[in-house]
């Protein structure tokens, strides 16, 4: 028997450009919002890649599919505080496009934006945040599902993407025929798929309530910040029975765990900063570089340190080491006092790190980690 969710799974597939495994992580995500006041976290869904690589056609998607979408792209404080207290009783998910331009592409700006607040919070259901207007101010809920695209795999903050399902996009090669979102005949199918597909997760929602949050039995890495991401998506699946168990299971290992990438590769950005750095130190064989060679090296291996090029790499280099550089005098060089960093610094804190993450059993012993 064909089921609704079978159905914009298809439509979802047709449309998009992506990895099976990706294509079934969207699609629960966007399904299970019709249930998330049912339970009391809920992820945020990043959407990442380079330009005409599908990002808005994803947010095209959840705009038609998902429950009570408000499009926030570029809403001001007063737009937000108006959607969040308009769908008060009945919910809403947030779609938000371009957060590249708000946080820039290292995720690095936007700070104290009202939107970060709002996506870093939103995710827990008894969320709150204080909007002022004139001379007053509100407690406002903002619990809601969130949509969100942008160019550039750190495009967001990392206290942000610990909260998300991050799928990144890649061109879709000229043999790979796809739907047209542009299309009406597109939007006339969505549209038809919509009321199906609330009307049959609403038939398990209070099945949605009574199982969440008894997640960490579907896999042993849901614990934590993870369970509370992924748990609405598991248990979802798992009432929904045939293949969806195994599918999202799949999803998850190659989206959120080693599956995925390397251990290193799931590191917040700092993390993986200073294991750079520590690798640059070794690749000299000195206890100490000038910051502009650290920095030039890690530019051209990344255009996320590209992006962050200057005084901001700088900083986040003192927070990767927790110590400023320093100056030294150096006799008889083109600049005789420059800007340094120590290998003291920063390849001990990466050996202990690398430890950890690679066990001795998995680690090869043979290889050298100090600095010689």
């Amino acid at each position: 028997m064909v089921t609704p969710i079978d159905e914009v799974s298809a439509f979802i597939s047709e449309t998009v450009y992506a990895r099976p495994h990706e294509l079934d992580a969207i699609t629960l995500i966007i399904a299970a919002t019709h249930v998330h006041k049912e339970v009391t976290t809920f992820p945020r869904l990043l959407v990442t890649g380079q330009s005409n690589t599908g990002k808005t056609t994803v947010l095209r998607l959840a705009k038609h599919l998902a429950f009570n979408v408000e499009d926030c792209s570029g809403a001001t404080i007063p737009g937000l505080r108006a959607a969040f207290n308009d769908n008060r009783d009945n919910g809403l998910s947030v779609v938000v496009d371009e957060v590249d331009v708000i946080f820039g592409p290292s995720g690095m700006r936007g700070s104290a934006s009202q939107l970060r607040t709002i996506a870093c919070r939103g995710y827990e259901s008894e969320a709150t945040i204080r909007f002022a207007a004139s001379q007053s101010s509100a407690i406002v809920p903002i619990y809601a599902p969130m949509f969100m695209a942008g160019i550039g795999e750190h495009c967001v903050p990392n206290d942000l993407l610990t909260r998300c399902v991050h799928v990144s996009m890649t061109a879709k090669p000229d043999s790979a025929r796809k739907l047209n979102p542009g299309a009406p005949s597109w939007r006339a199918e969505a549209r038809y798929l919509s009321e199906p597909l609330h009307a049959y997760m609403r038939k398990m929602a209070r099945e949605v309530s009574r199982r969440f949050p008894a997640y960490d039995a579907l896999h042993p890495r849901l614990t934590s910040r993870t369970g509370e991401i992924w748990g609405v998506l598991f248990t979802v699946a798992d009432i929904l029975g045939d293949t969806w168990p195994a599918r999202i299971r799949n999803a998850f290992e190659q989206l959120a765990t080693d599956g995925g990438g390397s251990p290193i590769d799931r590191q917040p950005r700092q993390v993986q900063l200073l294991l750079a750095m520590a690798e640059i130190f070794r690749a000299h064989g000195e206890d100490y570089l000038p910051v502009r060679t650290l920095s030039d090296e890690l530019c051209a291996r990344s255009a996320a340190y590209r992006a962050l090029a200057g005084k901001r790499l700088y900083t986040l280099m003192t927070t990767a080491t927790g110590v400023r550089a320093d100056r030294k005098h150096i006799p008889n060089s083109d600049n005789e006092t420059v800007v340094v960093r120590y290998a003291s610094d920063a390849v001990p804190a990466a050996d202990k790190i690398l430890a950890e993450l690679y066990p001795p059993d998995e680690h090869n012993e043979d290889e050298d980690m100090e600095l010689g």
